[in-house]
């Protein structure tokens, strides 16, 4: 009887860029965030220049779109990855985040377009802003109620951070209406990413 052997090990399989980007939650996110913020400096550069002329609030475009459209990807991609890992849960799986990028981005370039008609215009993309944001915020909230890790501080104030972000976001949107900005850039700004980016985990 004759064994045969081969060293050759065999070959991995092939993923594109893009499925590789979305693999994980912190690349697609990362990467999303850098692209709307590229998108954001770029329209508000071409206005200022006079090159083109937003007709929603400029004040509106500047705080909502940095607030919940670029910043706010950069906390998903580093929640989704720390939050299992500090709860001891599993990691989530590409069907629970990708359909807050899809939501959080799709909205994003939708605002931007829409802020060249109205700023009523600009209600429907926040509303689909705010659905994926809520997801997000389920998520984050799953992770932190399944956990059976005794020390669960940091988690808890995260996600009452994440509350004050949702509802600063339904502020903006009422600021179409009454007004509520200065309040809105008050609640979204200060106690969440204030809190996020000088916060840190303690385990």
């Amino acid at each position: 009887m004759v064994f045969v052997s081969s060293l050759t090990p065999p070959k991995a399989p092939q993923t594109t860029p893009f499925e590789n980007l979305q693999a994980q939650p912190h690349r697609i996110f990362f990467f999303s965030g850098v692209v709307q913020g590229v998108l954001f400096i770029a329209l508000l550069g071409l206005h200022y220049a006079g090159m083109l002329h937003v007709e929603a609030s400029l004040r509106l475009y500047h705080a909502y779109a940095l607030l919940f459209i670029v910043f706010t990807q950069f906390f998903a991609g580093f929640l989704l990855t720390t939050f299992p890992r500090y709860l001891s849960r599993p990691s989530a799986t590409k069907e629970a985040y990708l359909p807050i990028v899809w939501m959080i981005n799709g909205g994003g370039l939708l605002f931007l377009l829409l802020c060249f008609i109205s700023e009523k215009a600009v209600l429907l993309p926040m509303a689909i802003i705010l659905l994926g944001y809520l997801k997000l915020c389920f998520i984050l909230r799953d992770f932190h109620t399944q956990s059976n890790v005794n020390n669960k501080t940091d988690t808890a104030w995260m996600l009452v951070a994440f509350a004050f972000g949702a509802l600063g976001q339904i502020l903006f949107m009422l600021d179409a209406f009454i007004p509520t900005y200065i309040l809105a850039v008050g609640i979204s700004f200060l106690p969440l990413h204030i809190f996020l980016c000088t916060r840190c985990f303690t385990k």
